[in-house]
Parts: structure tokens; sequence; C-alpha cells
């Protein structure tokens, strides 16, 4: 048996593979929504229970601030498979996976009792190349820039009243020879001269 004959073909194909889903109405929901999306093209490269984002309500502080950290160190801008467009379709992302499909065909010679025969063989086989998201600016601003901005909003909010209900022990001023026993008398309820008597 001799190949008489071998072509072969290569394709590229791209397939649409995003899926609808409901994301919370929580900023950091959001954001573990956004690192899904990130581990979808770049794979588990983060803990699955950061990407869980139907569980968000459930994360610890502790888990929350990493969330909040790992998106601010990746913007859109830098995950090189997030792709930026105009129109991202029905949605305003979606995934596509691309693959390569090879093709195959050897024809071959067969010689047996004096006849010949040929026969075909084909082989088709089918590779995944990479995923990639494309998204639209309001994708970026409701699940990355919109959250981010929120929780930075919520945290000077809990540092504000932190302040404000922390205990007032007066101001401190700084001290310069002209003014010693003005500021003296915002810390001690004697003055200098009293002290002396």
């Amino acid at each position: 048996m001799a190949a008489l004959a071998h072509m072969q073909q290569r394709q590229l194909q791209v397939e649409k593979t995003g899926s609808r889903t409901t994301v919370p109405n929580h900023s950091v929901g959001r954001l573990m929504y956004y690192l899904k999306c990130m581990t979808d093209v770049l794979g588990d490269c983060i803990p699955a229970h950061l990407t869980n984002y139907s569980n968000c309500y459930g994360l610890s502080y502790s888990d929350r601030q990493v969330v909040i950290e790992i998106a601010k160190e990746y913007p859109p801008s830098k995950i090189p498979l997030f792709i930026p467009v105009d129109d991202a379709g029905d949605s305003s992302n979606d995934f596509l996976t691309f693959s390569s499909l090879e093709e195959t065909i050897t024809a071959l010679g067969i010689q047996g009792d004096g006849e010949a025969m040929m026969a075909l063989r084909r082989q088709v086989s089918n590779q995944h190349l990479f995923k990639v998201m494309v998204y639209e600016d309001a994708w970026a601003r409701n699940n990355y820039y919109g959250p981010l901005r929120d929780i930075q909003r919520e945290e000077e909010q809990r540092r504000y009243r932190q302040l404000q209900a922390a205990p007032s022990y007066g101001s401190r001023k700084k001290c310069v020879s002209s003014s010693v026993e003005k500021c003296w008398t915002s810390y001690s309820p004697l003055r200098p001269e009293q002290l002396n008597s």
C-alpha cells in the first residue's frame, strides 16, 4: 500500500460561545463577574470562590478586599484578550472561541493479485486555539469602572462617618514662640502664669 496523493486543508473557525447571565446589583458582585470573565479567557488564574459572583453576599471581608485589589491591578486595557468594540451584538459583551479545523485527505494505492485499487482516507481534527471577549464601553462602565467608583465612594463615606463619630480632643496647633500661651491653653486648664505661682 502506497500513498498516491496527500491533501491538507486548514480553516480558522470562530464561534460565539457567550451565554446570558444574571449579575447581582452589587459592586463587589460585579467585580467578581469581571474576574470571572478574565478567567474565561485566561484560564483558571483566580480562585473560584473569588469569581462566584452569585455568592458575593457571602464573601468574607478579606476576600472582598482581594477581589477589589485584583480588579484594580487588571483593568480591561491590561487584558490582551479583552477587545473593545462599538457593537458586541445582542448584549454588551460576548465571547468568541477561535479554533483550527484541519482536514487531511490521503489517496492510497493498493495492489494485490495483479489488481490495483485506490482508497481515500479522510481525517478531521479540531484544535482549540484561544478565546477572547469583546465588550462595549457600557459593559466596562457597568462591571468595572462603576463598581470601583462606588466602592471608593462607600469607603470615603465610611471613613467620614468614623471621623464624625470619633471623640474630639481639640485641634492641635503648631506652637511658635509668639503664641505659646494661646497654644498652651488649648491643652491645659492652667495658664502658664498659674504654674509659676
